[in-house]
């Protein structure tokens, strides 16, 4: 397996979308810039200081909390339900059904109807790596 760096492994998550926040942590500035060229929203220095980790930290939550959500429509055993595709944590194929598996440690179990477990959970495809 190739050992891949911080910054390429930034430039290939940005191929898939912007919305990933990413920070980083480095003993040295020397790829600061390439970090600012990829949107990062933080370059800590090490030894990093508790104060500025939580500001970065803080920070990031507020965006996180500010952006909108992405919703699944999903026809579980206790009836049709909305659920934020950032509470799945992932999904899982039992034989005819599919079962969600969510953040909470709650279950959603779904009979797949018509279709193949892919095409079933390909809406999600861009929102869980």
């Amino acid at each position: 397996m190739s050992e891949r760096d911080g910054i390429s492994l930034a430039r290939e998550i940005r191929k898939k979308g912007d919305e990933t926040m990413v920070i980083y942590t480095s003993s040295t500035t020397e790829y600061a810039m390439d970090a600012f060229g990829i949107h990062a929203l933080g370059y800590l220095l090490k030894p990093v200081e508790y104060a500025e980790l939580k500001k970065t930290l803080d920070m990031t939550k507020t965006l996180y909390d500010a952006r909108s959500q992405k919703y699944i429509h999903i026809m579980g055993d206790e009836g049709p339900q909305k659920v934020p595709v950032m509470d799945i944590t992932y999904v899982e194929n039992i034989g005819r059904n599919v079962r969600y598996n969510l953040r909470s440690g709650r279950e959603i179990e779904a009979g797949r109807r018509n279709g193949t477990f892919e095409e079933v959970v390909a809406p999600l495809a861009d929102e869980i790596i």
